[in-house]
Formats: structure tokens, sequence, C-alpha cells
């Protein structure tokens, strides 16, 4: 009797073992899609529906993570390179909740900073006559017509004038973005018209 029921253990303990064997062989089960992309527009890129089927083998009630980071620009210089991420944590069923969010992500940092002024430094009149004034209309592209934008320039004093103001003279325009000519033309005939 007690050889018998050695007997039947061993079967049992092996039949388990290779169903457990067997089991771990066919089934894999993935918890996590996390996509990492360059930029902020490189989101509009991605497939979320392809999530349904990255995690179409897993169970209903099994537990995942699903997102993005979006990295920095340039990471070599910092240990922090994510510049925006966004990781949702839950069950399978709810798998088109989570994509909703998702795809309707607005990023944080679409808009650059709009730039308000741009005045010119230099050292003699001289250099005043040189200033290419169209340069402005680089500089302040991508903005709104009706942002406040300010030319300038100023002409520094020479170490021999001894003066505790560093700067001589100074002239400055403000308008409108979308009157950028006609403030570039106002600069361009002052600092022409300036003697030496």
């Amino acid at each position: 009797m007690k050889n018998i029921i050695t007997v039947v253990l061993l079967i049992t303990t092996m039949s388990a073992f290779a169903q457990a064997k067997k089991t771990k062989e066919v089934k894999f089960k993935t918890t996590s899609l996390v996509f990492s992309v360059d930029s902020s527009d490189e989101l509009k890129t991605i497939n979320w529906d392809e999530a349904k089927d990255f995690f179409k083998d897993s169970d209903e009630d099994e537990e995942i993570s699903i997102g993005f980071k979006v990295k920095k620009g340039d990471s070599r210089n910092t240990k922090l390179n994510i510049k925006e991420s966004m990781v949702l944590n839950g069950k399978v069923a709810h798998i088109d909740k989570f994509i909703k969010i998702l795809s309707g992500y607005k990023p944080k940092n679409t808009n650059e900073v709009k730039k308000s002024a741009l005045v010119f430094t230099v050292d003699s009149i001289k250099e005043l006559k040189e200033i290419d004034w169209k340069e402005a209309q680089e500089f302040f592209e991508g903005n709104d017509e009706d942002d406040e934008v300010i030319l300038g320039c100023k002409v520094r004093r020479s170490k021999e004038e001894k003066s505790k103001l560093t700067i001589k003279q100074s002239y400055q325009v403000s308008g409108k973005f979308k009157d950028l000519d006609k403030l570039i033309k106002i600069m361009s005939k002052y600092t022409k018209s300036q003697k030496e």
C-alpha cells in the first residue's frame, strides 16, 4: 500500500510539472507598452489602436501600463532626458478609455516662447548704420498679428569717454507684429541718418 501511494504521488507530480512546463511555453503576457518619441509633434504619429493588438492575449483583469515619453532635444548634458510623459495603469478591460485619454493628450510645450524685443547694441555710429533691420522679420517669425514687439538700438560709450553711463545713445519703437515692416522702416531711417 505504501508503494502504491508513492507511485500515485510520483505520477501526479510529474503530470503537474509537465502541465506547468507546457503552460509556460505557450503563454507569454505583455504588461507594459510605452512609446518613446523625439518630439511632441511625433505624438501625433502614434497609432494607439495597435495597443489593442499588443494586449490581445492578456486577460481582462490583468494590470497593464500604457503611455508615452517625449525625449528632450539634447540630453547628453543632463540626467533628466524626458521632457514630458504620461503613463496610465489599470486593467486590460479599460484599454479603450486609456487609448482615448492618450490620443487626446495636448502637449504642454507645443508653443515656443514668443520673442517680443530685438535691440541691437553696437560700439559706434558706423556699426549702427550697418545694422540689417530685415533680420527682424526672421527673428519675430511665428508671432501672432496682435503681439506687441519692440525694435531698438543702443550705442555704447567708449572707454575714453569718462562717464558712469555705459550707453551713449539709444532709440526704440514698438507696435504690433502686423506693423513690423513699418517699424523696420522707422529704425532703418533712424540708424542711417546718424552722423559719426
